[in-house]
């Protein structure tokens, strides 16, 4: 290396063997000094693994997996940390996730386009700092046709009181 650069690094998270194991920043730069070793520092953390399941039922009390809808995964301040998407069968997972507080919510979009509710309507859940990483599981939805008290509200009509050419003009 030469003295005195700048060098701008990248790890290569490929070459680690652990897949939970996961540097705290992947790019970093140093500065090399002239006849000497640098000892050069990246922290690591053991990440966790999360999974769950979303499962709607029918009308006919079946259940069924709901492929491609979108999830959010939220920090403790309530900040989108990632979206996540439902496998065809309903199922999902994510890892690289560091520790911390986190709150999983189904996108409230969908829920609309579905016409449906979630239960529970979101799930809070803790990944624990680990040696061997942290592995949550059971965070499962399930969704139901909505209430016909919140499709009224929903779906409530606005009534005007104007009747065509009866507006009047502004001078």
């Amino acid at each position: 290396m030469q003295p005195y650069y700048f060098y701008n690094m990248e790890v290569n998270k490929g070459a680690i063997r652990n897949p939970l194991l996961v540097p705290e920043y992947e790019q970093f730069g140093l500065i090399s000094d002239p006849n000497r070793f640098k000892k050069v520092e990246i922290p690591f953390y053991m990440s966790g693994v999360i999974e769950g399941i979303v499962e709607r039922i029918a009308s006919n009390g079946q259940r069924s997996g709901i492929g491609g809808l979108k999830l959010l995964l939220l920090d403790k301040e309530g900040n989108i940390f990632k979206e996540l998407r439902t496998f065809s069968d309903g199922s999902f997972y994510d890892y690289e996730v560091p520790p911390g507080a986190y709150r999983l919510e189904i996108d409230s979009s969908q829920l609309d386009i579905l016409n449906s509710e979630s239960d529970p309507e979101y799930i809070e859940f803790t990944v624990e700092p680990d040696a061997q990483g942290d592995f949550v599981e059971g965070l499962n939805f399930t969704l139901s046709p909505r209430s016909t008290s919140k499709l009224e509200e929903n779906n409530s009509v606005i009534e005007t009181t104007s009747k065509p050419g009866s507006l009047e003009e502004s001078n």
